[in-house]
């Protein structure tokens, strides 16, 4: 809809103009072929409706936001703040609004037709449409397609505005759960079809997790990782970590407490396409049996860091050059208690 701005305009008088709006204030009068049309009295400040919207676009002004509602046979009614347009399917005589600070709200049948241009004077459309205008001003009828339930999100909650064109549904990722995509809203396209999600949260804390069970990194392969590992030896025997990629181990961790000959000692390696390489050696644990222990594992510009307890026990350097864990797994004689992937 084209706006004309006429800056010959008095308080005093309301000329015949095709259509006048005075930007004093986003509020104000709106004059049209010498009849005067007092916003004020049609709209309410920091209202909203929030039970009933149905579509929410992008408009300019206050009174695009009118001309949109207008034009669609589903919109009674509407909400407007910071150029976000939300039209509703009821009116405030069935719903009530609530308190929103810088929200105006407004019942689109106080509204003159006349800003609806063309589609003012074209034929009505059926119901769940709306009017469309071409760049030759002719008009047409599109049928408002819903985009029914918005997608499920593994380990999030979501908010959803509307249900055509225009909707929005925005998703929070929950306890445990760590936000790994900028993008946390979807949106309804005019497809009737919501924007696909995949990926945007994923699990970073694993409470009383299981041996042998494969465990993802929470936001796919990374070249960082902090692991914090809560376990207890359950014998005298070994405790076994494995960082992978794949099939592949990119660090193999056996803390052996007395096992194949090793008292105290832990045995780092890799395994690559089924192959074990080189064995690096140091010849400490600090892990008892029967005792609770925090063992970390950082992975930064390459280098793997092994702590227990807040005491380095090895620095064991990548040997596949770039390559990024997935995925990790505990083996052998402990009971895990809670692990979390703290990048």
């Amino acid at each position: 809809m084209t706006v004309v701005v006429e800056a010959m305009f008095t308080a005093m008088s309301c000329a015949s103009f095709i259509l006048t709006v005075i930007f004093t204030h986003p509020l104000t009068v709106l004059a049209a072929r010498g009849k005067c049309f007092d916003v004020w009295s049609v709209v309410q400040k920091d209202t909203y409706m929030d039970s009933s919207v149905y579509r929410k676009v992008i408009a300019a002004s206050l009174y695009q936001c009118a001309s949109e509602c207008l034009m669609s046979s589903t919109c009674l009614s509407f909400s407007y703040k910071h150029h976000t347009c939300h039209l509703n399917s009821n009116t405030s005589d069935h719903v009530d609004v609530i308190t929103g600070a810088g929200s105006v709200f407004s019942d689109i049948h106080h509204w003159p037709q006349r800003l609806a241009g063309p589609c003012a004077t074209a034929q009505v459309c059926p119901a769940m449409s709306r009017c469309l205008v071409d760049r030759l001003g002719q008009t047409s009828c599109a049928p408002d397609i819903p985009c029914g339930s918005p997608p499920v999100v593994d380990g999030a909650t979501r908010e959803t505005e509307g249900q055509f064109h225009g909707a929005t549904s925005k998703y929070t990722c929950i306890e445990d759960y760590k936000q790994c995509d900028a993008q946390t809203t979807s949106v309804c396209q005019s497809t009737g079809e919501w924007d696909a999600l995949s990926g945007l949260c994923g699990l970073y804390r694993w409470r009383n997790p299981e041996v042998g069970v494969l465990y993802r990194l929470p936001c796919g392969a990374s070249s960082d990782m902090h692991l914090r590992i809560t376990a207890t030896p359950t014998k005298t025997t070994r405790c076994t970590v494995d960082i992978r990629s794949g099939m592949d181990v990119l660090c193999h961790i056996s803390f052996r407490l007395d096992s194949l000959g090793d008292v105290k000692t832990t045995i780092f390696n890799t395994k690559t396409n089924g192959a074990w390489g080189t064995e690096e050696r140091a010849d400490m644990t600090l892990l008892v049996a029967g005792q609770e222990a925090k063992i970390s594992i950082f992975l930064d510009a390459g280098v793997y860091q092994i702590m227990v307890d807040g005491t380095t026990i090895y620095n064991f350097t990548e040997r596949t050059q770039g390559a990024k864990p997935d995925s990790f797994i505990l083996g052998s004689d402990i009971q895990p208690h809670l692990i979390a992937d703290e990048v």
